[in-house]
């Protein structure tokens, strides 16, 4: 199906889908303008193809349906007269006629992150990384997640400062490098610390929901490289992270793991696909199946 067919580049698709079909929402150009923009097309279950429309000014979309209606999640770049800088992430509320019902600002800009919807409640739940070593400063690593509400209220603990913790480390945080031990794997090749970064997936299965992501190791030439990545794996129920800091290893080799995609059964199993770089430079697409009994 020709959905985003233009004379400039049409990219990132995502995808949802309702009772009455499918949405598509991707970032695109048209005509002479600088900016990316949000576009969004319904798609019936026939093949029937509604009107697009542009929703925002933005880039690297994705959408997800609670049952009832949709969340758009994007990046946007902030206002000039913001006293921050660089991109931000933005969220939009739609109705099933992808009518605007509320919006609002994530608080948060690492372009990496994973989008699912809360089992029971209808909220939806974002799990994101903080940044890597030295970004911006920061000497700490974090894997956490945070609850947008059916009526498009952002929720997360008290003490969870975007960044840094602000005493405890928050309920809402599923690893952090900070006052982790150090992890040696091979003969002192992890050093210092790990450090959670990077891709994440996050899928629903019973009370919970289940939230795999990227663990590195700190070290190499510079002592502030990222080695060595792992895949872990933990439960959430609403945004409170119900397993230990660091949850489980779900994939733990000396090859790099990455790139989780996670898909639930119907009869508790999960599925974790991810990428496997062999240390010969081949690379290798790998999954695992795990019970829930056995988180």
């Amino acid at each position: 199906l020709p959905i985003a067919v233009a004379n400039r580049s049409q990219v990132l698709p995502d995808a949802a889908t309702d009772d009455s079909g499918f949405v598509v929402v991707w970032h695109g150009f048209q005509k002479q303008k600088t900016d990316a923009e949000i576009f969004v097309r319904r798609i019936g279950e026939n093949g029937i193809m509604g009107k697009f429309s542009i929703l925002a000014n933005g880039s690297r979309p994705k959408i997800s349906w609670n049952g009832k209606r949709f969340l758009l999640v994007y990046s946007t770049v902030r206002q000039p007269n913001s006293n921050l800088v660089g991109e931000t992430k933005c969220w939009t509320i739609l109705n099933e006629n992808m009518k605007v019902v509320s919006k609002g600002d994530c608080k948060w800009s690492n372009p990496e992150y994973a989008l699912g919807v809360v089992p029971k409640d209808g909220g939806w739940l974002i799990s994101m990384p903080g940044g890597p070593p030295g970004y911006w400063g920061r000497t700490i690593g974090i894997q956490k997640t945070v609850r947008i509400t059916p009526d498009g209220s952002w929720e997360s603990p008290s003490n969870d400062n975007h960044y840094n913790p602000v005493g405890p480390v928050p309920d809402n945080w599923l690893d952090t490098s900070w006052k982790r031990p150090k992890r040696d794997k091979k003969n002192g090749f992890r050093e210092k610390a790990v450090w959670p970064w990077g891709k994440s997936s996050l899928a629903k299965m019973g009370p919970y929901s289940i939230c795999a992501w990227q663990q590195y190791g700190v070290g190499g030439a510079t002592g502030f490289s990222l080695v060595d990545s792992d895949i872990r794996i933990g439960r959430i129920r609403g945004w409170k992270s119900v397993d230990h800091l660091g949850g489980f290893a779900l994939a733990d080799s000396l090859e790099n793991e990455v790139s989780p995609c996670l898909a639930a059964g119907a009869d508790g199993v999960l599925l974790c696909v991810y990428e496997k770089r062999m240390t010969d430079g081949r690379r290798q697409i790998c999954a695992k199946r795990v019970e829930m009994n056995q988180i």
